[in-house]
């Protein structure tokens, strides 16, 4: 499963949590600052939702990943 997490001036969701066969291409654009911290909180929370929801499904799983693909510069100049 993946999910797209956007992080500019905020944190969005571009692609919600879905199986990865089903992920379809989504356009992005950089603008505003690098809130990266934003972004991995939300990231986390949709993870920790994930999980949540195998438990209670009894159902076993993976350790999630996160991959951050960022322009480098920092939200503070």
């Amino acid at each position: 499963e993946v999910a797209v997490v956007a992080f500019g001036t905020a944190a969005t969701v571009l692609v919600p949590m879905q199986e990865a066969r089903s992920l379809q291409p989504v356009q992005f654009t950089a603008s505003g600052t690098t809130n990266m911290a934003a972004g991995i909180h939300l990231t986390l929370d949709i993870i920790e939702d994930r999980k949540q929801a195998y438990k209670m499904a009894g159902l076993q799983y993976y350790r999630p990943w996160i991959l951050v693909l960022t322009d480098g510069k920092p939200n503070v100049e």
